[in-house]
This record gives C-alpha cells, sequence and structure tokens, in this order.
C-alpha cells in the first residue's frame, strides 16, 4: 500500500509542506489561517478532514469505506477479511495468572489487595506465555550475512 503525502500546512494530500503554496498553517478543521484545530472556535466538523487512505474527504484512514488498493486489509489474528484484530472473534481471552499472595503487612497498616496479572501473549502465533520475538514458531533466518538473518539477530 502507497501511502499518500499529507501537507502539515494546509492539511490537504498530494503534496508536502515544503511544496505547499500557503504560506502559513491552516486550521485542519475549518482550513482557515492564524490558528490550529486544538484552538479551532468552529464548531467540529468531519467534512474537513481528508482522508490519507483514499484521499475522500468527510473521514479519516481509520473509518475509510474504501479499501486500500482495492483489497480490504486481513485480521491481524485469524487473517480473515472485514474486521480488526481488536474485534476479532477468535481473539483470545487475556490470561490471568494466579494471584500472587502479598507479604504480611505491619500489625496496624492495611493490607494490599492482590492484583491481577495478565499473561504475555504472543502476536505470531497467539499463545500465552511469550512473547513474538521469543516465539518458538518464529520463522527461522533465510542465509547467514542476508538482511532477514541481521534483522532477527539484531
Amino acid at each position: 500500500m502507497s501511502r499518500r503525502p499529507g501537507c502539515y500546512v494546509c492539511g490537504q494530500l498530494g503534496h508536502l509542506a515544503e511544496n505547499c503554496s500557503f504560506s502559513e498553517r491552516r486550521c485542519f478543521n475549518c482550513l482557515e489561517p492564524g490558528h490550529e484545530s486544538s484552538a479551532c472556535e468552529a464548531p467540529r466538523t468531519a467534512d474537513a478532514k481528508q482522508c490519507y487512505g483514499c484521499g475522500g474527504k468527510g473521514h479519516i484512514r481509520a473509518d475509510c469505506p474504501t479499501p486500500a488498493s482495492g483489497a480490504a486489509k486481513a485480521c491481524y489474528t485469524c487473517g480473515e477479511q472485514g474486521h480488526r484484530a481488536r474485534d476479532c472473534p477468535q481473539n483470545p481471552k487475556p490470561v490471568e495468572a494466579k494471584e500472587a499472595k502479598p507479604a504480611p503487612a505491619a500489625p496496624g497498616t492495611a493490607q494490599p489487595k492482590p492484583k491481577k496479572v495478565k499473561v504475555k501473549s504472543c502476536y505470531t502465533c497467539n499463545q500465552p506465555g511469550h512473547i513474538a520475538k521469543e516465539c518458538p514458531q518464529q520463522p527461522m533466518a533465510e542465509a547467514p550475512g542476508s538482511n532477514a538473518a541481521a534483522a532477527l539477530t539484531a
């Protein structure tokens, strides 16, 4: 997916700030010069927002109705299209570790409440107990001296 550049001066797509025809920054909400969107007194509107995904107006990339490059992005958890990993029906529920027993408190002080600890979950295999860089199912490097080998050992 190629990312379209967005201008930090006028907020429009298709050029960078160094090539912008406007001399001063414009508010991304009302597109008027002299202030930034955080100080804009105009009502907040999605009309002035421009999507970095499709270039359309009225929405941002996160809410884009047009899939990038003509294909919907696949879920990072199950690989299926139509939803994101955070909404995946196969998303494993966080596994909770056993509650640790705190050391006895001094007489007359309040006992701290035990905390529930979330167990690490791997993004590669979705199994609890380790993270992706420690995953036993991690693919092996291609060949010694290749960029892939250097990236995995760096």
